[in-house]
């Protein structure tokens, strides 16, 4: 159903050649159109105050005759606010709110936000955060300036007017009157890239390289001979003059986890650039991999392959790294033994702690379960399932977060706990559930969305045909919504690399301290700077996803509610309680390992299982790709 809306006083009135003001004016006709007769309705009705003016259709019925809305007895239509373009500005600001704001009862309503009434639908619209404009860094240091001290505030300062500046293609290096970071006193400090790397405290480091290497096994410690060897014998460097390239002028080793997610063409990519960084003055290529350069893969085909969009199983296992060309100049080691499993165990423990790691290896590599209709299906221990339940979700919920109304506050409390899921839509489902039984008042947080400008793009291409309520519905993987809601108290994950050197990673999951408009402080519940308090502001992100005829540019805080999160985004996490909700089957290879597998013991996983009938199993597809592990010897 198209909707039609006007600014205040600029109603269409329809009226003959002949008749008389005062009588058009006094028609209630022309007062009772459907548009302020949904500003009526939402006087008189609590159902139409929770609906926006586009979702109004789904419950209500415009009646011509009565020339009022009533609410539907049966069925009903979708709502879609007609199209304005920028040009007309606050009707085109209008149409925004419009797709926002619920039950207003007159223009106001519209332009109120946090019970002030604005001036204009673009006050109001800003306010909400669905424009992207220079305003919001002003009151992201406004917001900060209450919790930061003068150091921390002045590089907050300088860090959103360099994004700002990034944003518009330029730098703060540019304004010589503008102060940027004083580091002309640390070594090589024109090379931010360098400062970063070396500026670590080198007694810390050294006291823990020593707790480590006493509590290697004799496996890991010829592992480690073996490195240390190849980095005395090297021999590299020639010269330059970059930044990354003073900077692996100065590397000896580089260390690459979870090698096995990345797709071999970006090994491939790495081993021309490092070639070329290394003996390119010479003119020379090396035939050693990576110029010569020791690095060093953590590698487990067992677990998820990388990403292939829409790949069959063949392109998925060609992606992998043991499929290029610079695996047969690897020189493979195996590790055996679990040390993560074991570390920390009472003996008593050790061989049900055995048996469930054998259990793990047998998934792994495809050893137990039988094929029905062409899938491997495995039965799950009746000890690990929930069975027999009237609110699985609810059971799954209370076993990884017990007490959680009481002790949520307790700083390791969200650390070592996680639901898990095989798809996004259904964490999205978890997490929307759990932040509603939490405590507090919920924050919304809404982007503002835009098309960012592409070369590539059709000469066809009519920009005008996405409107902001189409961009702002789109839901990607590696993207914040679109509208993000949060309360204190709850953990969330990060989206992106902010600070490499304070652990703030793609991943990091952290806990909000306190909400304002512009900024979130948060803490960090994960990985080694645990408890360390940090300031979360907006960012604008670009993804590139091939499947959009253009690109979006969205402006959001790059992070996500994390009560649960997708297995594949838990792959590399130690957690010492685990709820798998398999509403869906896993769907690729090593994703059931990588989620059973998260915890030391089977004490900590429990597993909600549905078929496809939507009724609890205790069994579950089982998915390994057999091939991938052929030239791993």
């Amino acid at each position: 159903m198209r909707l039609a809306f006007h600014l205040p006083g600029e109603q269409h009135v329809i009226y003959g050649a002949n008749e008389d003001i005062e009588d058009i004016l006094n028609k209630t006709t022309n007062a009772s159109l459907m548009f302020t007769g949904w500003f009526e309705c939402n006087k008189n009705h609590d159902l139409s105050k929770t609906l926006t003016y586009a979702e109004f259709p789904t419950k209500y019925a415009w009646k011509k005759q009565l020339r009022k809305s009533e609410p539907r007895l049966r069925g009903f239509a979708i709502g879609r606010v007609h199209a304005v373009p920028p040009a007309f500005d606050e009707a085109y600001y209008l149409r925004i709110l419009l797709n926002k704001v619920k039950g207003p009862e007159c223009f106001e309503d519209i332009r109120t936000f946090d019970g002030v009434v604005f001036e204009t639908f673009r006050d109001a619209c800003y306010k909400r955060g669905l424009l992207d404009d220079d305003k919001e860094y002003i009151e992201a240091i406004e917001n900060a300036s209450l919790i930061l001290n003068e150091q921390q505030l002045k590089n907050l300062a300088l860090l959103e007017i360099e994004n700002f500046l990034i944003s518009n293609n330029s730098s703060l290096r540019r304004y010589q009157q503008m102060e940027f970071p004083n580091m002309k006193t640390i070594s090589r400090a024109t090379n931010p890239l360098m400062v970063e790397e070396l500026s670590y405290d080198t007694e810390t480091m050294n006291n823990e390289f020593n707790n480590l290497f006493d509590s290697l096994t004799d496996e890991q410690r010829g592992v480690y001979n073996e490195i240390m060897s190849a980095l005395i014998d090297k021999k590299g460097g020639v010269k330059g003059n970059t930044d990354v390239y003073e900077l692996l002028k100065k590397t000896s080793l580089i260390i690459w986890d979870e090698a096995p997610m990345i797709h071999k063409h970006a090994f491939e990519a790495f081993d021309r650039t490092l070639n070329d960084v290394m003996h390119g003055d010479s003119g020379n290529s090396s035939e050693a991999v990576f110029g010569g350069m020791v690095v060093v893969f953590g590698v487990d085909f067992r677990q998820i392959l990388p990403v292939v969009t829409n790949g069959t199983r063949s392109e998925c296992v060609n992606a992998c790294i043991n499929s290029s060309y610079i695996w047969s100049k690897c020189k493979v080691f195996k590790l055996i033994k679990n040390m993560r499993l074991t570390v920390g165990c009472r003996s008593s423990d050790v061989e049900n702690i055995r048996e469930f790691v054998d259990w793990l290896l047998d998934i792994s590599q495809g050893n137990v379960g039988g094929p029905i209709d062409g899938q491997s299906v495995i039965d799950i221990p009746d000890d690990l399932l929930i069975l027999n339940s009237i609110d699985p979700m609810g059971d799954l919920i209370t076993f990884v977060y017990p007490n959680i109304l009481d002790r949520f506050n307790e700083l390791t409390y969200f650390q070592n706990r996680a639901l898990l899921a095989p798809l996004n839509e259904v964490v999205q489902e978890i997490n929307e559930r759990m932040l509603a039984i939490f405590p507090g008042e919920e924050v919304e947080y809404l982007s503002s969305d835009s098309l960012a400008e592409c070369e590539d793009v059709s000469e066809d291409f009519d920009p005008h045909l996405y409107s902001p309520d189409l961009l702002n519905g789109l839901k990607m993987s590696r993207m914040p919504h679109h509208r993000l809601v949060l309360k204190v108290g709850v953990p969330i994950m990060l989206l992106r690399n902010i600070n490499h050197k304070k652990g703030l990673c793609n991943g990091t999951r952290l806990q909000v301290v306190s909400l304002g408009r512009r900024v979130i402080d948060a803490k960090v519940v994960s990985g080694t700077n645990i408890g360390y308090r940090t300031l979360i502001s907006q960012v604008t992100l670009t993804p590139t996803d091939k499947k959009l005829p253009f690109r979006l540019k969205r402006k959001q805080f790059p992070i996500l509610v994390c009560f649960a999160m997708t297995i594949n985004k838990s792959q590399g996490q130690s957690l010492s309680r685990v709820g798998l909700y398999l509403k869906d089957p896993v769907f690729s290879h090593g994703q059931l390992y990588v989620a059973l597998s998260r915890v030391k013991s089977r004490d900590g996983i429990k597993l909600v299982i549905f078929d496809k009938e939507s009724k609890l199993t205790n069994k579950t597809t089982n998915v390994v790709y057999k091939e991938i592990f052929g030239n791993v010897e």
